[in-house]
């Protein structure tokens, strides 16, 4: 999902207040981000450097349900040109 930092910095703390949870917090969600620039964002640029791999970028801001709504129109197009036997329905 493509989301601001700030973004994903105010939803884990604003899940914290909710969930109870006690590592999301300001200094757990600054962690968890330079985890996944450090670890993560490697992997997605080496796939985004492959054709022969599709890498679907998804914007993640808005309602849960606008995310969920442009995540299946995302994959779509993929799961319906695979054949009707290793199709996956969403």
């Amino acid at each position: 999902y493509d989301i601001p930092t700030q973004v994903m910095i105010e939803r884990m703390i604003s899940r914290g207040e909710t969930s109870g949870r006690s590592d999301d917090n300001l200094a757990a969600a600054q962690k968890r981000i330079t985890t996944f620039r450090e670890s993560t964002m490697p992997i997605l640029k080496y796939f985004a450097t492959h054709p022969s791999i599709k890498l679907i970028t998804v914007p993640g801001v808005g309602s849960v349900e606008e995310v969920w709504t442009l995540t299946k129109a995302a994959l779509e197009p993929i799961l319906s040109s695979q054949s009707s036997q290793s199709r996956v329905q969403i």
